[in-house]
């Protein structure tokens, strides 16, 4: 699944933030961490704790190599499509699909909040 290369640049924009490279990495960085955290705790309900613990591994270890933001969350839930059509009333494609969406919806409700990681984005 491809997430489109503008979304953190699109998220930013709606948070009321500028567009650089130190904001896309800590918007990148924490929709990454919220992608792979819901994923995972799918595919422990799905496949078990110690499958999900394994798959956290690699997706990890995929963005500690480079990957981050959209390319990092496209390979996780491309990697959990391939679950999905093993388990596809456990997992349905729409959840996976619309995961990015809901993820940012949720960045966007602590806008303003302190104590957030939007204190790490410069205005």
């Amino acid at each position: 699944m491809q997430i489109r290369d503008t979304f953190i640049e699109e998220l930013l924009t709606k948070a009321g933030f500028p567009n650089s490279p130190d904001n896309r990495a800590v918007i990148a960085d924490r929709l990454t961490s919220m992608v792979q955290m819901q994923c995972s705790s799918w595919l422990a309900t799905i496949a078990g704790q110690a499958e999900a613990d394994r798959r956290r591994l690699i997706w990890e270890t995929n963005s500690a190599v480079g990957a981050s933001g959209t390319k990092a969350c496209s390979y996780i839930l491309g990697d959990m499509l391939l679950w999905a059509a093993v388990f596809p009333a456990q997992m349905p494609t729409e959840m996976l699909t619309s995961l990015p969406d809901h993820v940012a919806g949720i960045m966007l409700e602590s806008v303003g909040d302190s104590g957030t990681f939007w204190d790490w984005v410069s205005t």
